[in-house]
């Protein structure tokens, strides 16, 4: 999780009579203190180290002196007068130096005590503070950078004021740090003496908690247990376990900006409707088989983003039955499953395999399915009277409902709900009167079925009371009959066809 914050700072230019202690990138002083003889060298360059602290009177390094070996940098000590930028009582760092010119080191006794100058403003004991290293930009010829560990103003010129406006960006890459890198970036004019402006961009840390700010900042959005920022509606891609918020004006900044932050739905509606999304999208690409299923929803179901809200994964029945509106992943399911829930509007085809056993089961699912039906016409030359039992067994076993065969045969001894009626000789269609058609009508409409096989397939089983079939069968939705069936469902009181 990454916690971005950027807001206008205010600042302010004065000049000031001030002792300094900073750090300066001496490189020629760290190789010459690397001399693994600092005795041998010459006395006036022994001196000068002495002078700047690196070395003892008995010419062995000091701390300072070892500091300057690893850091390049040397540790000095100023006084005189500069002019300095600083924040005005920033709300992470108060009032800090972020950039200082000199104008006379060494020399800041001059106009100390004239009329220009004050030692009652509050900026002096503001100032007397460590500044955190702060990289300041110190000659205006060679641009040394320095760093400014520490600052003491001694008096404050009355006059010449400035002020301008930077910006503050301060980014946790790591909330579990408990600290902010940030930088300031503005752009300076100076005096009159300095008179050239200044792009500044100082690095500076401040240490806080990001994840209590971030729970400061999202307050009911986010769970501090969990660090998770809660969710009313799932993401767009359901996939996503991390998200990105962005938001303005809040907490004093103008802008906030929380990368990776882990994704939870807020409520179990939200759950719910997030693992519905899960589903269809992961499945609208591959088919899915019932194991796979299994897997796939308990392991959404007890990710961080949907668990604790009692959940449970879904049968096929089910899937289905929410996925009607959604027709690729839909059909990626019930292809796997061969099933079709009893108020689907989509229709799929299905096959009889060759030496299967549950011809009836699977029947019964794909076009009945528990509906309420009231009529079935039937229209197949080949049915013969030696099939009808078998028919019969395929056909759902209720006296309520209609049913009408067409065939080549004059079918007898049917049921009293039966009748049968010959196939037209003639017709004035471009139909082939070897297809077969399952007309089937519910409270939903008419619902047309062809089937690739007449009955001759079908046999009554040795080993239970069900239908065997010996040859692959396929069964299909169909949208357009022959003339004699659109006839026929009309003076069967028509209905919506499907």
């Amino acid at each position: 999780m990454k916690l971005t914050l950027k807001r206008d700072v205010t600042l302010k230019r004065k000049e000031m009579i001030a002792y300094l202690d900073i750090e300066q990138k001496r490189e020629d002083l760290q190789s010459i203190l690397k001399n693994p003889s600092i005795t041998s060298l010459p006395t006036r360059l022994k001196d000068h180290l002495k002078k700047f602290g690196l070395i003892n009177k008995y010419d062995a390094l000091t701390e300072s002196g070892k500091y300057a070996i690893e850091t390049g940098l040397v540790k000095e000590k100023e006084y005189g007068q500069y002019e300095i930028w600083y924040h005005v009582d920033e709300p992470w760092f108060g009032t800090l130096p972020v950039a200082l010119h000199r104008i006379n080191a060494g020399n800041g006794n001059q106009d100390k005590y004239t009329n220009n100058w004050a030692k009652s403003e509050d900026i002096l004991y503001k100032f007397s503070l460590k500044t955190d290293k702060v990289q300041s930009i110190f000659d205006s010829d060679s641009k040394n950078d320095v760093n400014l560990s520490s600052l003491t103003p001694r008096a404050v010129k009355k006059i010449n004021e400035k002020a301008a406006t930077g910006s503050l960006t301060c980014t946790a890459d790591d909330v579990n740090k408990k600290e902010f890198s940030c930088k300031l970036s503005a752009n300076l004019d100076w005096s009159q003496k300095n008179k050239e402006k200044s792009t500044i961009s100082n690095e500076m840390t401040y240490k806080d908690d990001p994840v209590a700010l971030i729970r400061d900042i999202l307050g009911k959005d986010f769970d501090t247990g969990s660090k998770s920022l809660l969710i009313d509606i799932p993401p767009e891609n359901p996939t996503d376990e991390t998200g990105t918020k962005i938001l303005d004006d809040k907490a004093g900044f103008k802008e906030i900006k929380i990368e990776d932050v882990p994704l939870r739905a807020k409520d179990k509606s939200c759950a719910e409707n997030w693992l519905k999304s899960l589903l269809t999208y992961t499945w609208s690409s591959q088919y899915v088989t019932k194991e796979q299923m299994e897997i796939d929803q308990n392991k959404w179901i007890h990710s961080h983003a949907l668990s604790g809200y009692d959940l449970t994964a879904k049968n096929t029945d089910q899937v289905l039955f929410e996925l009607n509106e959604n027709r690729k992943t839909f059909w990626n399911v019930a292809v796997m499953h061969d099933l079709r829930p009893a108020n689907a509007t989509i229709r799929i085809p299905f096959v009889l395999e060759k030496d299967e056993s549950q011809v009836n089961f699977k029947i019964t699912e794909h076009l009945f399915k528990g509906r309420k039906i009231s009529r079935i016409i039937i229209s197949d030359r080949y049915i013969e009277n030696k099939k009808v039992s078998i028919l019969e067994k395929l056909l759902p076993d209720d006296a309520n409902i209609k049913i009408t065969v067409f065939s080549r045969e004059d079918l007898k001894s049917l049921p009293d709900n039966w009748n049968a009626e010959i196939l037209p000789k003639i017709r004035d269609d471009e139909f082939d009167d070897h297809n077969r058609y399952w007309l089937i009508k519910s409270s939903n409409g008419w619902e047309y079925w062809s089937f690739s096989h007449s009955l001759t397939p079908f046999k009554e089983s040795n080993r239970s009371n069900g239908i065997e079939v010996d040859a692959q069968v396929n069964i299909s939705p169909v949208y357009t009959i022959p003339k004699y069936l659109e006839t026929k469902i009309k003076s069967a009181d028509g209905g919506n066809r499907k």
